[in-house]
């Protein structure tokens, strides 16, 4: 008997096999059957079968072409028609905006006239209270407000010849002196509106500066040449004039054969450095100045490319040869010198950077050893960590700090130390932009005719007390502003002192040009916005907003709420943005409806005005206008002064 395998088996043996098989068979058969009862079409006829379908196809294609075309008319008719509404209605808007701000301008312009009247006697009492500050310091040195004294002491200096180097320094120390007075002088001006007098002040300043370095090699000039009187018996010279804002330093070795120390204290002047390794020994001289002015980057007017700004002047270092001595000849003593012998006796050294080969910069020595300096700076310097020393670029006309490393302070003998491959001018150095752009700022009243503003930078934050004519300096409390601290002083020279001890808190539109973030405000837009501020400040708080540098160069923002009692700080739902902005030839402000929280900023304002007044008028509370009107002009001056310095809008 033939056994067959299980039917569930797909073996190709098995009787399942087959009947799978036939179903294949059976399917195969039924398509030729299909296909037979077909008619079989030409090569004509399916041509244009597919040419009926592709007509097909591009008559639906045409048809939802059309549509879309008349659903993009139709939308594009309600486009312009929305545009022509909304063109119409701005239209609108500005011809009653037009109407308003010029009939506000009519009502304001009496007010402006008598407000006008009342500055002038104002500056008055403030140039009378400047004048009575100035009196009260005994001087001999010349009226920094008079320009024909300057102009005489001036004329006198330049003509002014001496053999003497003691002479020379002292008239030096006497310039010094008189720029001091004249960098003072300047913020007094911008109180007293005299900006057109600030450009004369600067340039007698640069003057100043340019005649003190030419005095200063005619000094050194005759102390080489008279060296020989000022060493020792080991033909040593170790000699410094010191003074409040110069110490000039000589050090000479006459000795070729006397081996020179390896470090060099110049202690009248608290003054420490090394010396090259390849002046250890030979006849020649060091001469170390440092002075509290700069003489050194003045040349012509530059462009402010350097991120960096010297504190407390400059230390300069030079290596020098030595003129023939004198020798004796029959009853005189003669002493060959060359002609301008000081232009070829800088002596080149391993620490003296060289410029590249097509001189567009200077290159770092290399192979050498870092040479340790220590120096003084002045009491009312703020020396912020990290402590930079840098060095002139006299190429690329900046600071630079390549190759200056180990920098360091000691506040409590306030000296700074590095080590430092290059020895140019050297000096200790900040950024300009390590106070900017301040983080937060606010202004509010405390008191009738009494407001306290308070800018949060990086590392500190400042506080004055405003009041009528002066500010005070309430914080920070350091020993380098003891001179300033709760001392009243005219706003604006207050910010200049603040920024002399190292703060960035009397900025310029250069120092905007290093830091990315900031937009420097349209000045006239800003100052409006500050005068309307001070105006308003008896009644209002005001603190910066998000938005502000977001705005743009011609539009400022800021937040401002009621403050009606002066011991009670409005909530922060109280505050409303407002929009200060120069748009359509006209300076106007509004409400401006953008949530300081939102994700993006979108301008959107309510109802503009000319002043900030009438903005608040509607939901001014009683109690704030009466404190505004009890405000006295003197106090409103200050406030304005005080914003004017600091520039708030343009660097927050």
């Amino acid at each position: 008997m033939i056994r067959r395998p299980p039917r569930s088996t797909l073996s190709s043996s098995s009787a399942a096999s087959d009947v799978y098989k036939r179903q294949g068979i059976n399917a195969e058969y039924g398509r030729r059957q299909v296909d037979a009862l077909m008619p079989k079409l030409s090569k004509k006829q399916l041509e244009k079968q597919k040419a009926e379908l592709e007509a097909q196809l591009a008559a639906e294609r045409a048809a939802k072409e059309c549509a879309a075309a008349s659903e993009a008319e139709r939308l594009r008719i309600i486009g312009e028609e929305e545009a022509r509404t909304k063109a119409e209605a701005e239209k609108v808007r500005r011809v009653e905006e037009v109407m308003r701000l010029k009939e506000e301008s009519n009502s304001f312009g009496p007010f402006k006239a008598h407000r006008a009247s009342l500055q002038k006697a104002s500056l008055g009492d403030l140039i009378e209270l400047i004048n009575w500050e100035r009196y009260k310091h005994d001087s001999v040195l010349p009226d920094p407000d008079s320009e024909k004294e300057l102009n005489s002491m001036m004329s006198e200096w330049q003509h002014f010849v001496s053999e003497d180097t003691e002479e020379i320094l002292s008239t030096i120390e006497r310039s010094a002196l008189v720029m001091q007075t004249m960098h003072e002088r300047i913020p007094e001006l911008k109180d007293e509106g005299k900006y057109h007098r600030v450009g004369w002040y600067q340039q007698r300043i640069h003057e100043m500066q340019l005649e003190n370095r030419r005095r200063i090699g005619e000094a050194t000039a005759i102390t080489l040449q008279n060296i020989e009187k000022l060493a020792n018996k080991d033909r040593e010279v170790k000699r410094t004039w010191a003074s409040k804002n110069m110490s000039y330093s000589i050090w000479g070795n006459l000795n070729p054969q006397h081996k020179v120390p390896r470090m060099l204290d110049m202690d009248q002047a608290g003054i420490t450095f090394d010396l090259p390794k390849c002046l250890s020994r030979g006849v020649h001289a060091v001469r170390c100045l440092q002075t509290t002015f700069d003489h050194v980057c003045i040349d012509g007017n530059m462009p402010d490319n350097d991120d960096k700004r010297s504190l407390g002047g400059v230390l300069c270092f030079d290596f020098l040869a030595l003129p023939p001595f004198e020798r004796p000849a029959l009853h005189w003593r003669m002493q060959h010198l060359p002609i301008d012998f000081l232009k070829t006796a800088v002596l080149n050294h391993t620490n003296c950077p060289t410029p590249n080969a097509d001189g567009t910069a200077l290159e770092l020595p290399h192979n050498v050893v870092p040479l340790n300096v220590k120096f003084k700076v002045e009491e009312h310097l703020l020396v912020r960590e990290p402590v930079t020393v840098g060095w002139w670029d006299h190429i690329g006309r900046k600071w630079s700090t390549l190759g200056v490393e180990s920098s360091s302070f000691n506040p409590q003998t306030r000296e700074v130390s590095c080590e430092t491959v290059v020895f140019s001018p050297i000096s200790l150095v900040q950024s300009k932009s390590l106070d900017i752009p301040y983080r937060s700022w606010f202004l509010t009243p405390t008191g009738l005719n009494r407001a306290m503003l308070s800018i949060e930078m990086k590392t500190h934050t400042i506080r004055v007390e405003l009041t009528e004519h002066v500010a005070t300096l309430l914080q920070p409390d350091l020993p380098e502003l003891k001179a300033i601290f709760n001392k009243p002083m005219p706003p604006t020279s207050l910010a200049a002192a603040l920024a002399r001890s190292g703060f960035t808190i009397n900025p310029v539109d250069a120092d905007i040009e290093h830091v990315e973030t900031l937009v420097a405000k349209e000045p006239l837009v800003e100052q409006q916005l500050h005068e309307d501020m001070s105006m308003l400040i008896q009644g209002y708080t005001f603190r910066g907003s998000v938005w502000n540098q977001a705005a743009g160069r011609n539009k400022c923002i800021v937040q401002a709420a009621e403050k009606p009692d002066y011991e009670i700080d409005p909530m922060t739902e109280t505050y409303k943005g407002l929009l200060h902005m120069w748009e359509n030839e006209a300076v106007k402000i509004g409400i401006l409806q953008c949530d300081e929280t939102a994700a993006i900023y979108k301008e959107k304002f309510e109802t503009t005005h000319l002043r900030m007044e009438n903005v608040l008028q509607p939901t001014m509370p009683d109690q704030s206008a009466a404190n505004i009107r009890e405000s006295s002009l003197p106090f409103q001056e200050c406030v304005r002064h005080m914003l004017d310095a600091t520039r708030l809008f343009s660097f927050c």
